[in-house]
């Protein structure tokens, strides 16, 4: 795996699938803290989201899972941005790069 991977992405990805085994489990809450916290982990995971929805949208049986899904996803997502938002430094560092 760190050789496809590489180290900064065995976290990111463990997470991932982590949310994908709970949401193919029918655990709507946990497969979003899972997802929530695999896009703190590095943003690029987000562009699984679009394949999340997908997954809602084909599975009639799963569409009962969106709103508990959303609702964590967006309550764990505001918890885990909140520490950087407040940091003073963390915001320099985002605002202040020349890149």
């Amino acid at each position: 795996a760190t050789y496809w991977l590489g180290y900064n992405d065995l976290l990111p990805i463990l997470l991932l699938s982590a949310g994908l085994l709970c949401l193919m489990r029918r655990q709507a809450a946990w497969a979003g803290l899972f997802y929530a916290a695999a896009a703190s982990a590095k943003l690029s995971m987000v562009l699984a989201l679009p394949l999340v929805a997908i997954y809602f949208y084909r599975n009639k049986n799963s569409r009962a899972l969106v709103l508990p899904f959303l609702g964590v996803l967006a309550a764990a997502g505001l918890l885990l941005a909140l520490p950087f938002a407040l940091s003073a430094s963390a915001l320099s560092m985002l605002l202040n790069n020349p890149e």
